[in-house]
C-alpha cells in the first residue's frame, strides 16, 4: 500500500487528529517551560510520525496564534507514555520540520 511506512522512515505530513492533539496537550506545560513562553493558542497544524520498534517519534507543527508556529518533537513509548523531546520557536507556517 502507498500509505505504509517502513520502520525508521517518517510518514507523510498529515492533518491534525484528536489523538495527536491530546498527546500535544499532555506536554504543553513542558513545551512552555522549554520555550520560555506561554501559549494561549496551542493547536496541531500538521504532524509526521516515525515508528521505531514499536515506539513512535512525532514531529508536530503547532499553531500558537498570531500567525506564529512552533515545532515540537515528542516520543511515545510502547506503553503509551508521551515525552517532550524538543521545541523550536519562531517558525512560520511554511517552515519545514
Amino acid at each position: 500500500m502507498a500509505d505504509e511506512v517502513m520502520i525508521g522512515e517518517w510518514s507523510k505530513v498529515s492533518p491534525p487528529t484528536p489523538e495527536v492533539q491530546a498527546m500535544l496537550d499532555s506536554v504543553k506545560d513542558k513545551a512552555e517551560d522549554k520555550a520560555g513562553l506561554n501559549f494561549d493558542v496551542y493547536k496541531v497544524k500538521t504532524y509526521s510520525v516515525q515508528v521505531v520498534t514499536g515506539k513512535k517519534n512525532y514531529r508536530v507543527k503547532v499553531d500558537v496564534g498570531d500567525d506564529e508556529f512552533i515545532h515540537v518533537r515528542m516520543f511515545e513509548d510502547d506503553g503509551g507514555k508521551v515525552t517532550l523531546r524538543s521545541v523550536q520557536i519562531n517558525k512560520t507556517v511554511d517552515d519545514v520540520f
